[in-house]
């Protein structure tokens, strides 16, 4: 689900926030002070560029969604996905929510899945942070597909139906690895929206500067 971002109003919350643990104590010694900082930059909204920053996670979760999060307590919770199963560690039964939709309407669906997994996986996009070399249809080094991949040359990730998609890895994995490397972590995009653009546009389109 997309959602409206004013980055410039979170980062400035966060330093707001920052500030009120600054200085904590009773004045007296020094080392009961408390100084709390955070040193990184923003270099894209575009979550295909995600570097697995918080700073970036954090600011691509006000657009997309996840297919699952942490909470509070550490425990998986559902986001776009209403249930991720496994029953060998190979094969990922991800169902998504039914009732989930884009902020036009549009139903999120399994297509929408599919379609993000390749972009991630292209060679064009090239981003090597996502580790998706663990998938079928994967280079087993870059995490690749060959350009101009379609759904078919890419197993690893398989719409079932309309809100059911199933991963198969190349070798077993624990479901905790599964949901706190891909699920969190795999901002789902509208595929009705951005199938129209070519690799090469989506790295540099204003569309994912632009709050809706």
């Amino acid at each position: 689900m997309r959602k409206a971002t004013k980055i410039l109003s979170l980062l400035v919350a966060f330093a707001m926030l920052a500030s009120l643990f600054v200085g904590c104590g009773d004045g007296n010694a020094a080392d009961s002070a408390v100084n709390i900082g955070v040193t990184d930059t923003l270099s894209s909204a575009n979550p295909l560029l995600l570097d697995q920053s918080e700073l970036a996670k954090i600011v691509c979760d006000l657009q997309y969604s996840q297919l699952c999060e942490l909470d509070g307590e550490l425990n998986f919770v559902p986001m776009l996905a209403s249930s991720i199963t496994t029953e060998d560690n190979i094969h990922f039964t991800v169902k998504l929510d039914e009732n989930a939709k884009w902020s036009d309407g549009e139903a999120i669906t399994a297509d929408d899945v599919v379609f993000t997994v390749l972009k991630f996986a292209s060679p064009t996009i090239a981003n090597a942070t996502m580790l998706l070399y663990a998938f079928e249809g994967t280079d087993d080094e870059t995490g690749f597909t060959a350009a101009g991949a379609t759904p078919d040359d890419l197993p690893g990730c398989k719409a079932v139906d309309e809100h059911t998609v199933e991963f198969t890895a190349k070798y077993e994995m624990p479901l905790t690895s599964f949901q706190n490397t891909y699920g969190r972590y795999l901002h789902i995009l509208p595929k009705h929206m951005l199938e129209g653009m070519s690799d090469s546009e989506l790295l540099t389109t204003a569309y994912f500067d632009t709050a809706e």
